[in-house]
């Protein structure tokens, strides 16, 4: 295994998705229909044929086989072999496959595609994944997919491990929802999804008379398509005056009974399954008017078959205390809709605080939790003096990498050169990218110059600490904002479904040099830099070089780079260079040649949870014990974490 030490890993192999091993799709070009009388017994014939072809191609078929390996030969170097029996089997969880032992070449020991043979007929497509049966234990290695009459299931792993079954989850332990816009369909990578809101309309004033923003009639039609699940109309209040429009809806019972007709209206014009209500920053005298609102808002959509789910915002610490305190009255609330969804504070500082004493309370107040399915947004923040902001993982990524070069006149062959981080400088008062206990979270501090700013990173290490949450609390579900496909956001659905189908939360902390910034340049010598702050020795030869800074997350690195002009003699002091980050932030390492991936892992066994966990060397993150009620801190790992995007 490559040391991650001073220099990058080399460069690992992508994982993507290779065609389909069977393209026998069974149809057969015979004319138009009106051209050609055919032949019943032709047909049959052809019909045999067909089944016996796929017969065939099923049994030819190796039971497991790697589709794909960032370029490698998969069509070698794996041998798999079925065991006789399957070993016990959780409740909810039923085999779609035999357990097959795996011997794999070295060298394909990375994230690939794998294909596995499946032993039942019919599969479902939906609640499929990738399991590895080790240490006595089942874990979840990611979802799988079936094509349409296929016997052959497939899906992405970190690492090709050493056991594998397709496993269905028949029960699901939690439920999922998901928030989207107007035209978004969920990712792709989604499974078990219960609920899907759309926001398209909003409440409006016009002198004093509350209406409804009515948006497209087909503003929900992309995301029905796309899945199974339920589709709601999201109801939400704007950004601005949302205080003084919910007080203008609440005030008389004519506005009441006028806004509740308009819901129920165009949430069967658009042919909702069910209205989310999303009305934020209740005054809390309004708390009985309010509660009353959404009775009735229920009666009327029950009339019509249609579901009700409300979003209830954490209280601010100061107001947690006691329920009355708060504008949401949770038990009554719960008595009408199918699910509170309860929208986490947007600080990642008073994060835990907030939400587990408002947990607590409501719990020792009567409300059920296991109707409460806590909101994770997949944005990271940024706090400025303006103050809190939500920005993609590129853009959190991209600050950390920016850079410059300190001289005051000309580079000479040889010379040193500085070269920092902007943004990650320990020298400049910065901290560096870390891990947060507080906020458990990777983030970093700047600009102690312009201004102070904590960005705090939003990936899957932090959605575990959040699942965790729901976990020691009961919570009924969850629902992730933001939920479209998009490649500035990271990739948490494992994390997610691992929740969702087996109620399981793994706790891991980034493996601690991937923190550590990274220098490269094909030409000099880089001297230091882990603390944000280096020195580019000049090469001899005269000529243009570039340098490039790498950081990461854990999970994702990123890089931006200077080019600087080594001449003979001295010269004029150039320009500021431009950084350029490179335009991705997807879990696998970007496909530019200033990205790298992590090094090639090895196998090794996860050690048994402990009250107090010890460090132990293994090229996975150490994986958390799971106490009640509260979580005890994780040990860092002492190996890198596996293959790129794990």
């Amino acid at each position: 295994m490559k040391e991650p030490g001073n220099q990058l890993p080399e460069r690992a192999n992508i994982p993507r998705f290779a065609p389909i091993i069977d393209s026998d799709d069974g149809d057969t070009e015979f004319g138009e229909p009106n051209d050609v009388q055919f032949d019943s017994g032709l047909l049959r014939t052809v019909g045999i044929i067909a089944v016996l072809a796929v017969l065939i191609a099923v049994l030819l078929l190796p039971p497991v086989s790697i589709l794909d390996f960032g370029g490698s030969d998969g069509g070698s170097g794996i041998v798999t072999k079925a065991r006789d029996s399957m070993p016990y089997l959780p409740d909810g969880l039923v085999a779609m496959s035999a357990l097959y032992d795996i011997e794999v070449a070295e060298e394909l020991r990375g994230a690939a595609t794998l294909s596995v043979r499946l032993s039942v007929d019919n599969p479902p497509n939906e609640n499929l994944a990738l399991y590895t049966f080790e240490d006595d234990r089942w874990q979840r290695l990611g979802s799988a997919s079936v094509d349409n009459g296929s016997r052959v299931a497939r899906g992405q792993v970190e690492t090709v491990p050493a056991t594998i079954a397709v496993l269905h989850r028949a029960a699901l332990a939690r439920s999922l929802g998901l928030i989207l816009s107007p035209g978004e369909v969920p990712d792709a990578a989604i499974t078990g999804i219960s609920i899907v809101s759309v926001l398209a309309v909003s409440p409006l004033t016009d002198t004093n008379e509350v209406g409804l923003l009515t948006g497209d009639p087909l503003a929900l039609d992309a995301a029905r398509a796309a899945t199974i699940a339920d589709v709601y109309l999201g109801v939400t209040t704007p950004t601005t005056a949302a205080r003084e429009l919910v007080d203008l809806i609440l005030g008389t019972p004519a506005r009441v009974e006028t806004h509740i007709g308009e819901i129920v209206d165009e949430a069967q014009r658009t042919q909702a399954a069910g209205v989310h209500l999303d009305y934020a920053s209740i005054d809390v005298p309004r708390r009985d008017a309010f509660t009353a609102f959404v009775g009735q808002l229920d009666a009327a959509l029950t009339a019509e078959g249609l579901g009700l789910v409300v979003t209830v915002p954490a209280p601010s610490v100061n107001t947690s205390s006691t329920a009355a305190a708060s504008a949401y009255d949770w038990p009554a609330l719960a008595a009408f809709a199918d699910a509170l969804w309860l929208r986490a504070p947007s600080d990642p500082d008073s994060y835990y605080e907030q939400l587990e004493a408002a947990l607590a309370t409501e719990r020792d107040g009567g409300t059920d939790l296991s109707t409460v399915w806590l909101v994770l947004d997949r944005h990271s923040r940024e706090r400025t003096p303006e103050g809190i902001a939500a920005i993609t993982l590129l853009d959190a990524l991209t600050r950390a990498s920016s850079l410059r070069a300190r001289f005051d006149e000309g580079i000479t062959p040889d010379s040193p050169i500085t070269v920092t981080g902007v943004n990650i400088n320990e020298n400049d008062d910065d901290s560096g990218m870390r891990w947060d206990e507080t906020s458990q979270s990777v983030t970093f501090d700047y600009g102690a110059r312009g201004g102070p700013r904590t960005v705090w990173v939003e990936n899957r290490f932090a959605f575990a600490f959040r699942l965790d949450l729901a976990r020691r609390f009961g919570l009924g579900g969850v629902t992730v904002a933001s939920a479209a496909q998009d490649e500035t956001l990271p990739d948490v659905w494992n994390t997610v479904a691992s929740f969702v189908e087996d109620g399981a939360v793994h706790r891991e902390l980034p493996y601690g040099p991937y923190l550590s910034p990274r220098w490269i340049s094909p030409s000099g010598t880089i001297e230091g830099g882990d603390s944000g702050i280096a020195v580019w020795r000049a090469p001899s030869a005269i000529g243009v070089y570039p340098i490039t800074l790498i950081v990461s997350d854990g999970v994702v690195f990123i890089g931006q780079e200077i080019s600087l002009r080594v001449t003979e003699g001295q010269q004029e002091p150039s320009p500021a260079p431009t950084s350029t980050p490179t335009p991705t932030a997807t879990p696998a390492p970007i496909e530019v040649p200033i990205v790298v991936a992590t090094p090639e892992p090895t196998v090794a066994p996860t050690p048994e949870p402990t009250p107090l966990p010890t460090a132990v060397p293994t090229p996975e993150p150490t994986i958390a014990p799971t106490p009640e009620p509260t979580a005890e801190p994780t040990a860092t790992p002492t190996g890198p974490p596996g293959p790129a995007g794990n």
